[in-house]
């Protein structure tokens, strides 16, 4: 499907969830009806400056309607908070990230549905860690931001790529064990490990950072042999990414501290420079 398809797609569906037809899209964004007609159904380009009116008319960002909705304002907003704590405040922006996609999943394409769906997934992050410092309030939000993914998910039927989110029932299940290690309960993260399935679909990247997840859910457990064999397992499906991530570092030590001496810990630790 070509550019000019999908941004007449992401328009009307981003219409229908205001519950507008196009006729009153044009009326309120002071563009031809006919114009805008062609363009949803893809048989008009969409120019810069209906683009533009479209956007202002539907109160989002011009990024929404043109397909790379990470990369406006909100989305770099949310990541700086998230890097110094201020996660009730990402979770806000967040907010209003599917607030601008509607509620209504039967009425949004694919590339929306994953837009939708992940913005579920790191709000359940976002609440998790807010757990921590504000209390369980949060880690009861952030299990109801996973149902939601997931509902999500179950709607898609299978996973996608869209725009690089990599969004569908296996990334849901990632992150079921990933808001667990967040809530620094490694027993639940384990239990809920075992309905995994990551397919050769889903990015190495995505594959390799579950393991590095799991390796410290077993470590939180106690079981510090399995949490070895999920950083084996890491490192053989995303190397460059576990010799440089700071949690792999911060697990290996935590298992170093409990098992000292073991040939295959050595032989791990030596791979990461830390002996």
């Amino acid at each position: 499907m070509a550019d000019e398809d999908r941004i007449g797609a992401r328009i009307a569906v981003i219409r229908k969830t205001r519950g507008w037809t196009a006729r009153e899209l044009a009326q309120r964004a002071h563009v031809s009806y006919s114009l805008l007609a062609k363009v949803e159904s893809g048989a008009a380009p969409a120019s810069p400056a209906l683009i533009g009116a479209v956007a202002r008319a539907l109160r989002v960002d011009v990024p929404r309607v043109t397909g790379q909705p990470y990369e406006d304002s909100r989305g770099q907003r949310t990541a700086s908070l998230m890097a110094v704590g201020a996660y009730a405040q990402a979770l806000t922006l967040m907010e209003q990230v599917r607030a601008d996609l509607g509620d209504d999943v039967s009425v949004m394409d694919g590339p929306t549905l994953s837009v939708y769906g992940s913005a579920h997934l790191r709000s359940a992050i976002l609440a998790a860690r807010a757990a921590r410092t504000h209390g369980p309030g949060y880690a009861q939000e952030a299990w109801a931001h996973v149902d939601g993914a997931r509902r999500v998910a179950d709607h898609m039927g299978a996973d996608r790529n869209d725009y690089g989110l990599a969004f569908g029932p296996s990334n849901v299940a990632q992150h079921e064990v990933a808001v667990a290690v967040e809530l620094e309960d490694g027993e639940e993260a384990v239990r809920r490990s075992r309905g995994v399935r990551l397919g050769p679909s889903v990015p190495a990247v995505r594959r390799g950072h579950h393991y590095i997840d799991l390796a410290r859910g077993y470590v939180m457990a106690g079981d510090h042999a399995a949490g070895l064999r999920c950083l084996e397992q890491a490192r053989r499906i995303a190397p460059q990414q576990t010799r440089h991530h700071p949690m792999v570092r911060e697990t290996v030590l935590a298992i170093a501290s409990a098992r000292r001496g073991r040939e295959e810990l050595s032989s791990f630790a030596s791979w990461l420079g830390l002996s």
